[in-house]
């Protein structure tokens, strides 16, 4: 479930939060609102350090940047390559560092279940993922009632944060 609120409620709350809320704290109050485990919303930026805004455990962040998962990422190099949102059970797993990758992150309390839609929108690239713990069919159900207000959030996200750091259109 979500926050049980309809989803046009939903929809104007979560625009509230990405219009009101202070940018550190914003992914937290968008994971809760939308139920989920966690999320993330990364723009990487040729020029300058990388913007991310995270809910992952710190344990997990220390182990993506000690095991340069960066380089291995299934998610990420689907993300940054597709054009619309994905699954995580349809990647496909090209090497055993990619599945090693990804048994490590469960174990780190991320997923298994997995939702990104890509965003190539506003000029910049950028990648925003939610997870979740929930079954199958839970999941299944989720995102049967959720994909397409996820897919305005995270356009909406990612709308805010080009603004706010390369300014207005």
């Amino acid at each position: 479930m979500t926050s049980g609120l309809p989803d046009d409620e939903l929809l104007a709350k979560a625009f509230s939060i990405i219009e009101d809320t202070p940018d550190l704290e914003v992914v937290g109050h968008l994971r809760a609102l939308l139920n989920v485990d966690h999320m993330v919303y990364y723009l990487p930026r040729a020029s300058a350090a990388a913007y991310i805004r995270f809910t992952y455990p710190v344990s997990w962040i220390g182990r993506y940047l000690q095991m340069d998962y960066a380089n291995v990422d299934p998610i990420q190099r689907e993300g940054f390559q597709r054009k619309l949102p994905f699954k995580w059970n349809e990647l496909k797993i090209q090497h055993a560092a990619e599945a090693s990758f990804l048994a490590d992150a469960l174990s780190h309390g991320i997923g298994p279940q997995g939702f990104s839609v890509p965003l190539n929108k506003h000029g910049h690239q950028a990648l925003f993922s939610i997870s979740s713990s929930r079954t199958d069919q839970e999941w299944t159900d989720y995102l049967a009632r959720t994909e397409p207000m996820i897919v305005q959030i995270a356009d909406g996200l990612h709308r805010r944060v080009v603004i706010n750091i390369f300014g207005p259109d």
